[in-house]
């Protein structure tokens, strides 16, 4: 090696002895994993590879480690968890989300597949279009379209006289369509 462009030591060829990777920066030289984030882990240094001994290609958490789905975020690992109690990404196998602020399985991304409807809440709903809200009889529909929140058998009331479209449920309305009071031989029907 005789030229040392950056002046850090290493060798301007980077093939040859003691050769430098980065020979226009004075702070990196060396690149373990061939994905063009150095090796240097020095404070000040440029680009510094959060993975340097796993090629890798994410730009947003860190730099240089895994990333499945390519949209920048790192996968999981090499000391760093999944958000939202670390960094990395929470869905490194789906391109369209990557955190999970309340840890519920839906991503925060609005835009992104099954987006998060509740992202400050965690919970389970993901019936009618709305996923991650507060679901509390656990039948899939949120509390907030869900007539009977706290009956799993029953979500829906379509002529609003408190028996639920489905007959088979708990206080099933036999006359869905039609409200009414009825409750000695049929329910929810005009009495």
């Amino acid at each position: 090696q005789y030229a040392d462009s950056d002046g850090d030591g290493y060798g301007d060829y980077p093939h040859g002895q003691d050769g430098d990777k980065f020979p226009s920066d004075p702070t990196q030289w060396a690149d373990s994993d061939w994905d063009g984030y150095g090796d240097n882990q020095d404070p000040g240094a440029t680009d510094s590879d959060a993975c340097p001994s796993q090629g890798g290609d994410s730009t947003e958490d860190r730099l240089g480690c895994q990333d499945t789905d390519g949209e920048g975020w790192s996968d999981p690992g090499n000391g760093e968890d999944a958000h939202p109690s670390g960094n990395a990404d929470a869905f490194p196998n789906e391109v369209t989300q990557w955190r999970d602020t309340d840890g519920d399985g839906y991503g925060d991304n609005a835009t992104g597949t099954e987006a998060d409807d509740c992202p400050g809440t965690s919970g389970a709903s993901d019936q009618n279009g709305t996923f991650g809200c507060p679901d509390s009889d656990a039948d899939g529909w949120a509390d907030t379209d869900d007539a009977f929140a706290d009956e799993a058998t029953q979500h829906a009331d379509s002529d609003g006289d408190g028996f639920g479209d489905n007959a088979a449920g708990v206080n099933g309305d036999d006359c869905p369509a039609a409200g009414g009071n009825s409750s000695v031989d049929r329910q929810g029907c005009i009495d």
